[in-house]
């Protein structure tokens, strides 16, 4: 890979991405595996030797890529919520963190009715589930907030034969979530981060939504639906609402799709880039109260 300083990290990580995982093509069992080796080449005016740090963090974030596309590429028979809580309690464990988790009925007791609603009527129950990473020493606390809906038939409000192809792929934003946690949390994330995954599959069957019918989010809002395919919100609603009441977030990133890499020229979202960056003028100079916000 022939690029500059600045581009090696995005580099890095579109890399990792042509690598996946996941393979259930036939005969893919008997075949030997293979390890890829990447050579970078910078070029340009910093071209000098990347230190042993800096790969170190590429390391982790194309780890984190590749698991949060062996999530998104695996099918719901077979990545479902369960399954999925799996996944994230065995990135806590490599951590040292246990996550909490709310679920089924218990979402529904405690006001999740966003989360709950839209995965009530899956044989695999909605769940909320939260990993926390608070070191000694932090000084705000953000929170990634990621759907994470394992797949969307689009409800009663059911998608067509060729738009519903292809959503197993809306768990996206939890699952570049747990990616990107893993890899903040092994680089050493100086400040307090929460993961809230809400995770759901939006299905068909006598317990689902109607449009029509009103839920009571945490937020303490109600919501008529008119659109049951338009989940993605609800779910959301509930997992912000949390992150900002019961986790006293500063910052509170939303995820719908898959996010890696450098966040962007914005100081304020780069501030929860998992490799972070050097301040900058513009950043110190930010007002502290207009870090909070909703990206959805």
């Amino acid at each position: 890979m022939v690029c500059e300083r600045q581009d090696a990290f995005a580099s890095a990580c579109a890399l990792a991405r042509a690598f996946p995982l996941f393979t259930h093509r036939a005969g893919a069992s008997r075949r030997t595996d293979k390890t890829v080796m990447v050579e970078f080449f910078l070029v340009g005016q910093d071209n000098g030797p990347v230190e042993v740090s800096t790969l170190q963090c590429l390391a982790s974030a194309t780890e984190g890529v590749r698991l949060a596309a062996r999530i998104v590429d695996t099918p719901c028979n077979e990545m479902n919520t369960d399954t999925f809580l799996e996944e994230i309690r065995s990135v806590g464990k490599e951590l040292g963190i246990a996550p909490t988790v709310i679920r089924d009925e218990e979402l529904k007791t405690r006001g999740f009715g966003g989360l709950y609603g839209v995965g009530k009527a899956a044989v695999h129950p909605p769940a909320l589930a939260v990993l926390s990473h608070t070191p000694d020493g932090a000084t705000q606390t953000i929170a990634w907030v990621g759907k994470g809906i394992v797949y969307d038939t689009g409800g009663l409000s059911i998608k067509g034969k060729t738009t519903m192809p292809g959503m197993k792929r809306d768990c996206g934003g939890a699952a570049a979530i747990l990616g990107a946690f893993r890899a903040a949390v092994k680089q050493g994330f100086r400040d307090n981060l929460h993961a809230v995954f809400c995770l759901a599959e939006n299905s068909v069957g006598p317990n689902a939504t109607r449009p029509d019918d009103i839920h009571l989010l945490y937020s303490g809002k109600t919501v008529e639906i008119n659109n049951t395919d338009a989940e993605g919100r609800l779910v959301l609603a509930d997992g912000v609402s949390y992150a900002c009441k019961d986790l006293g977030a500063d910052i509170i990133l939303a995820l719908l799709l898959a996010l890696f890499g450098r966040a962007s020229e914005d100081p304020l979202l780069n501030l929860v880039s998992p490799l972070g960056c050097e301040e900058d003028a513009q950043e110190a100079d930010a007002e502290r109260d207009s870090k909070r916000r909703r990206l959805v």
